[in-house]
């Protein structure tokens, strides 16, 4: 679900001398650069909510990170790399209770196709954001931000492209007091002035609960993330218990709390809590935040790829993508997360999030909606629950289970003057040394290419393993590669686009080309998925 970048580790900003040359292009940056009318630097506190900034057109983006741009007097009009400093100044515990639980900044491309990465260090030169497709446009969050920051935004893949820059503080309303309730037969309506929600009881004991300030219900993600819309289930009832409407289902109880408007979740004897909002719905500038009571010993699973994390019980978990491989990183987060007190969660976006699993639980999202399914059950249960709804993951072929080999094999200038045919050498070392060996992708580098594919396909099959090759370029080959004797494809870069939803498609286009040009069953391989 997020854009993927095939790129070398980079390493961590630990290093003295790495971290010492990055604060000298970031600090060093002038105060006023040459170019158009773009500032330099800008103030967000009580008298300045928002500003933009414009860059330059980049005639050709940089590869790489914030280490290959060049240091900022060597920059002055910020033809390589973006410069912009961001100084914030808010309240004590302005953040405590904010949806977006930080500033948001985001970078607008003038042509979306093209790519900019983003990052933002202190004032000591430490990293505290990045955003290498995030959103569209791409989107961070400067935690808790206070103070001075300095914002980098390297050209990745770009010609003759430039973008926007974005940072607001966010500022927060309440939901109030109910205003109207009705409906019926698994389908009610809730409001609470501006608010407008809506409850949808679902088979099999889920929940769908949305909410809207705008008072328009919305679906951004449209079919590209959920596979099958469950069946209302019309049997349900509502009573009156005073301080809220109750909505009753065979496997649940939803409380509509009157005053002011806040939700309950409770099992069918209308006693045992689920889950229960301590505070009304808020939203902001951005974001909407739910925030939950939490039980004693309840502990919280999901979220996808948080690195170095399982329990997030008095954690925060970020729904994003960032370019840290290390403990920390979230290159792989999805928006659904496990209770032990018997539920779990998924919201239906591709907007980025903020999880904390603290005391309260609150868990929002960057856009001004809620569009939440519930699962009742046991961690099995609702696992089983979730990849129904959003698609569960099919058998891969014996091969795809088995080890494999990416390299490039042609032109390697880390490894001297190379053929694709070399691969078969490598792979003679696996067979000789009785490692398993299941793939090779034999062009896995920025330009590698490939030759001789039918060779090399039929080269690996006698050592029981399958090509495999990289879609640097696009999936218009495809077709013709896997005739030629690929089976494994790995989806990376140029075909991704803005990612998210044409990401997903070409997941399912390489599958598909795959299958319907061989006799194989479909493989792809995606690096930090």
């Amino acid at each position: 679900m997020r854009r993927l970048h095939h790129r070398a580790r980079r390493p961590a900003l630990a290093s003295v001398g790495l971290a010492a040359a990055l604060a000298a292009a970031l600090l060093g940056a002038p105060a006023e650069p040459a170019h158009a009318a773009t500032p330099a630097s800008a103030v967000l506190d009580d008298a300045h909510k928002s500003v933009t900034w414009q860059s330059p057109v980049y005639p050709k983006g940089t590869v790489g990170g914030p280490s290959d741009c060049p240091p900022a007097a060597e920059d002055p009009d910020n033809k390589v790399c973006d410069r912009f400093d961001l100084t914030v100044s808010t309240p004590d515990g302005y953040w405590d209770d904010n949806p977006e639980g930080g500033v948001p900044i985001s970078i607008e491309w003038q042509k979306p196709a093209e790519d900019f990465d983003m990052y933002i260090y202190d004032s000591a030169g430490k990293q505290v954001a990045s955003s290498a497709g995030t959103a569209d446009p791409e989107a961070t969050v400067i935690p808790r931000a206070d103070g001075t920051y300095h914002v980098i935004v390297v050209p990745y893949d770009v010609t003759d492209n430039s973008f926007t820059g974005k940072a607001y503080l966010p500022e927060t309303i309440d939901s109030g007091n109910l205003t109207s309730f009705g409906g019926g037969h698994g389908s009610y309506s809730i409001e609470a002035g501006e608010l407008k929600a809506k409850a949808d009881f679902l088979t099999g004991g889920q929940l769908r609960l949305q909410a809207s300030p705008s008072g328009e219900f919305t679906d951004p993600a449209g079919s590209a993330i959920i596979r099958k819309q469950p069946a209302v289930q019309k049997h349900t009832s509502t009573f009156d218990k005073g301080d809220y409407y109750g909505i009753r289902s065979p496997d649940a109880v939803l409380r509509v709390y009157k005053k002011p408007l806040r939700f309950g979740l409770y099992k069918a004897d209308n006693r045992t809590r689920i889950w229960q909002e301590d505070k009304p719905l808020r939203w902001s500038t951005g974001g909407m935040r739910q925030s939950l009571e939490r039980g004693a010993d309840e502990q919280f699973f999901g979220g996808g790829e948080q690195n170095g994390s399982f329990s997030h019980r008095d954690k925060t978990v970020y729904v994003a993508n960032n370019t840290n491989w290390n403990e920390g990183g979230y290159n792989n987060s999805q928006p659904f997360y496990l209770s032990s007190a018997g539920y779990g969660v998924y919201r239906n976006t591709f907007a980025p999030g903020v999880y904390h699993f603290g005391s309260p639980v609150r868990t929002g999202q960057q856009e001004r909606r809620l569009d939440a399914y519930y699962f009742i059950g046991d961690a099995k249960k609702v696992i089983g629950k979730y990849t129904a709804l959003v698609g569960k993951p099919f058998m891969p072929p014996v091969y795809g289970l088995e080890p494999g080999d990416a390299d490039c094999y042609l032109h390697n200038a880390n490894q001297g003057e190379r053929h694709t045919l070399d691969a078969l050498k490598v792979a003679d070392g696996y067979t000789q040394n009785q490692i398993p060996l299941g793939w090779m992708l034999v062009n896995d580098g920025y330009g590698c290419g490939y030759e001789n594919l039918p060779e090399t396909a039929k080269g690996l099959q006698d050592h029981n393993a399958q090509l495999g090759l990289w879609t640097q370029n696009g999936l218009d080959k495809l077709a013709d590669q896997v005739k030629a004797g690929q089976r494994v494809a790995k989806l990376d870069v140029a075909w991704v686009g803005q990612g998210y939803g044409m990401a997903l498609d070409a997941c399912d286009d390489a599958k598909a080309g795959i299958e319907e040009n061989s006799d194989a069953r479909g493989f792809v391989w995606l690096p930090v998925s």
